[in-house]
């Protein structure tokens, strides 16, 4: 009985110890057969540029443009309000037919379509003409016929905010219209000198031949934008911004251009006009209109 009770023993202990060894070797592939391996994981596609397509446009993007205006000016000198009695400022200045007015401006991104600008532009002008009349200016007076020598400084900054008004929502329609938020600041300063006559009277005393104004406002103006996009890198744009109050300063800015993009640079041409007068509650007031064809340069840094 003590040697079936070892044989039955001897045969377990067999079975255990072969049980895994068979179950490994189930497990082993059949000879000659590839083992198949789990795949790579997948690149994710690189995902398309959005703005891949889309026309050039200012709005949105950071800028430096340069100008070079030309146009002709002729600056007027009248009566105010508060003229004394028997003074007389009515005076055109001398014409300028070929007035070279640099300008800039710096752009910067206020949204995704919208834009800040700071825009300034700075334009002087001399010139030769006689006195149309008897000119009472300040404290000095001019005759008739007298030779006079005139120049003045003009000076105009702008902060615009151009909000794109149209489409909404923001797409790249041909024709988009933008709202002008602005506040312009305008200063002119003039001189009048008769070189000709005589500085001092028979009797030794000195006379004045020189005079000397300037007008400075600071005005709040609301305009109209319109762009449309004839291409890509094509596209034309105008507007114009403006506001005045019955015997108080007015101004009015506008302008017109087609510009070419090309990488981080656009180059433009048009043309633009600019129209000012100071309050004519004072002694003496200025205004005057500037027209004419410019062309300029817009550098993009970040395109």
């Amino acid at each position: 009985m003590r040697s079936n009770f070892f044989i039955v023993l001897c045969a377990g202990l067999l079975l255990l110890a072969g049980g895994p060894a068979a179950s490994a070797d189930d497990a082993q592939a059949p000879a000659g057969q590839a083992v198949q391996q789990p795949a790579p994981p997948t690149a994710p596609k690189p995902q398309a540029d959005p703005t891949e397509g889309r026309p050039y446009t200012s709005d949105g993007a950071g800028s430096i443009a340069l100008q070079y205006w030309l146009t002709p000016a002729q600056p007027k000198l009248r009566n105010g309000d508060a003229v004394p009695q028997g003074g007389n400022a009515n005076l055109d200045f001398a014409r300028n037919n070929r007035q070279a007015v640099p300008g800039v401006t710096l752009s910067l991104p206020a949204g995704s379509n919208h834009t800040l600008r700071f825009s300034y532009f700075r334009t002087q002008g001399q010139g030769n003409t006689t006195s149309p009349g008897d000119l009472a200016i300040f404290d000095t007076v001019y005759e008739p016929g007298d030779y006079l020598s005139t120049g003045y400084t003009l000076q105009n900054a702008k902060i615009s905010f151009d909000y794109l008004s149209w489409p909404f929502p923001v797409n790249f329609r041909s024709i988009r219209i933008k709202t002008l938020w602005e506040m312009q600041f305008t200063t002119i300063r003039y001189t009048l000198n008769a070189p000709l006559k005589p500085t001092e009277d028979d009797k030794g005393n000195f006379i004045n031949n020189v005079a000397e104004g300037s007008h400075t406002f600071v005005y709040p103006t609301f305009g109209l934008g319109v762009e449309k996009f004839l291409s890509r890198k094509w596209r034309v744009e105008a507007k114009a911004s403006g506001f005045a109050l019955p015997n108080r300063p007015a101004v009015l800015d506008a302008d017109a251009f087609v510009a070419y993009c090309g990488g981080s640079y656009e180059f433009m041409v048009g043309a633009r006009g600019f129209h000012f007068r100071t309050s004519p509650r004072e002694e003496h007031f200025m205004r005057g209109t500037f027209t004419g064809a410019y062309v300029g340069l817009r550098w993009y840094p970040g395109r």
